[in-house]
């Protein structure tokens, strides 16, 4: 904004506003100079490579973040079915079962019967002079 003053001749309004404008040129010029965009490259570095340490980080949070909430899923899982074989075991047959399952154990007087099944007699493998001919490759038949 130019501010007129009542005893300014003209040559001395525009002595004033080419300073001015000599001056702006100058400010204009430092800040495309090499040297002020060189200054300028610093900070913006460093805030790339801030940005780029957050995103890492919260990419990493957000991978472990899924990971544990699928084991959490399996755990909670595990658990319920555990739970269920707890209210299983509430009842004294159910104990019962259970241990004959694993430890193959039986009341008192009580005896264990194995069936077995009667094995096949084998047949007589030995091949015949006939068949053994036509089970032979074609040069064996050349004889030499």
């Amino acid at each position: 904004m130019t501010v007129f003053r009542y005893n300014e001749s003209i040559t001395e309004r525009l002595s004033r506003n080419m300073l001015s404008l000599s001056a702006r040129q100058r400010l204009r010029r430092f800040f495309i100079s090499p040297l002020f965009l060189a200054l300028l490259a610093i900070p913006a570095g460093f805030l790339v490579y801030t940005a780029h340490n957050a995103y890492s980080a919260a990419k990493d949070t957000h991978e472990r973040r899924m990971a544990l909430e699928e084991e959490l899923a399996e755990v909670e899982a595990r658990n319920a079915m555990l739970e269920a074989n707890i209210a299983r075991l509430n009842n004294p047959r159910e104990i019962e079962e259970e241990l004959r399952k694993r430890y193959d154990v039986g009341r008192e007087g009580e005896e264990v019967v194995v069936l077995v099944e009667e094995e096949e007699k084998p047949h007589d493998t030995t091949p015949t002079d006939q068949q053994e001919k036509s089970v032979r490759p074609w040069w064996h038949m050349l004889h030499w």
